[in-house]
This record gives structure tokens, C-alpha cells and sequence, in this order.
């Protein structure tokens, strides 16, 4: 590990074992400093998600989220509450106003 005083969480699995992680890491003295997940188990387990706060959230792929996502995910990923937001794209950004209006939603939910 590159910083080996790093806590962090793979969340993921069957829904028992999200279970478990979700009690984990509420029951802990010290809970993890990361918690990685992909948006499938994110939007299953969006209720938990959503009632944490969290430092930092970075997000992946959300080209894919943005053009494919449904109005549903996007209002989850906005609501999360994130006192810093970071998004990754692999590619550009197309040309397509919605499209750009969306990222910068992500970005930036309670100005847009």
C-alpha cells in the first residue's frame, strides 16, 4: 500500500454482505477513510449512501452516467453529500450542451 495508514473499503458483494460492511463501518471506531464501490451496488444501496457524509467523492466514468444514466441515478449521485466532488472521464467530452449542463450539475449540484 502507498499509504499504509490508509482504511480503506472494497463495498461490494451479496446483498448480506453489504449488510455486514454497512454495520461495519457504522459501528467502527474507526471507520474507513475510502469506501469503493461501483455505481450498480451504489444505486442498490442508495438510501445508505445517501444518508453519510462523505469528504470526497470521485467518480468514475461518468461520461457513461451522464449520457446513459437515468434521471433517477443522476439525482442520487447530486444528493450524495459530498463536501468535495471529483469527476473522471475517459474520453472527451462531447459537444452536446445537455451533456456538459449534467457534469457540471455533478460538480456543482447546488449552483445548476
Amino acid at each position: 500500500s502507498w499509504v499504509p495508514s490508509l482504511l480503506v473499503t472494497s463495498y461490494n458483494g451479496s446483498s448480506a454482505a453489504r449488510r455486514r460492511l454497512r454495520e461495519e463501518i457504522c459501528l467502527s471506531s474507526q471507520p474507513p477513510h475510502v469506501v469503493l464501490t461501483s455505481y450498480r451496488t451504489l444505486f442498490l444501496d442508495a438510501d445508505w449512501f445517501l444518508t453519510r457524509p462523505w469528504s470526497l467523492l470521485v467518480q468514475a466514468e461518468t461520461q457513461n452516467v451522464i449520457s446513459a444514466g437515468s434521471a433517477d441515478q443522476i439525482r442520487t449521485l447530486v444528493n450524495l453529500k459530498a463536501q468535495r466532488r471529483v469527476l473522471l472521464n475517459s474520453g472527451a467530452q462531447k459537444a452536446n450542451p445537455i451533456d456538459l449542463w449534467n457534469t457540471l450539475y455533478l460538480l456543482f449540484p447546488g449552483v445548476y
